[in-house]
């Protein structure tokens, strides 16, 4: 799948990249970047997080989502930032594609309680009560804003203090 690579707020990249999903561990999906380079990237991230990204700003630490809404204010495109300090990467993800993929891993594997899920390189911990539909759980610590027409990905991610999304 192609997706943009935000180098910065005036220069974009078209990157390849694959989600992957493994039933054996069903609370966790996997981002590889850069599928076409000599060095691909690999994160590894809760399964939940990915789908309420695609509807809601989540995460903390090294990987946070949010939605970008196009201009009939749809949600068209996520965000995906990675790293953390001054190492951190911002990617515009297409919704559609990445929903049915999704679909198709709920499918797989339903609902289930977990009791601690780690996601990101970093090992980031947090509890959760995922849906079978792939939608949003209730009780996450969101900031409730979404992008909304006009508003860029990069500008977003500089604005926007990252919010704790329990995984």
């Amino acid at each position: 799948m192609e997706i943009t690579y935000w180098v910065t707020s005036e220069l974009s990249l078209d990157l390849e990249c694959e989600f992957s999903y493994d039933a054996l561990d069903p609370l966790a999906v996997t981002l590889v970047l850069g599928l076409d380079g000599e060095r691909p990237v690999r994160w590894v991230f809760c399964r939940q997080l990915l789908a309420d990204g695609m509807v809601t700003r989540v995460g903390e630490g090294e990987v946070v989502l949010w939605p970008m809404l196009d201009e009939d204010g749809e949600r068209s495109s996520f965000c995906v930032r990675v790293g953390a300090g001054d190492r951190v990467a911002l990617f515009e993800v297409p919704t559609d594609p990445v929903g049915q993929w999704l679909a198709g891993t709920w499918a797989m594997v339903p609902r289930v309680r977990s009791p601690r899920v780690a996601y990101g390189p970093a090992g980031s911990v947090g509890d959760g009560d995922l849906d079978a539909q792939g939608g949003a759980a209730t009780g996450r610590g969101v900031d409730g804003q979404l992008a909304v027409e006009g508003r860029h990905p990069v500008r977003e991610a500089r604005h926007a203090a990252p919010t704790v999304g329990d995984c």
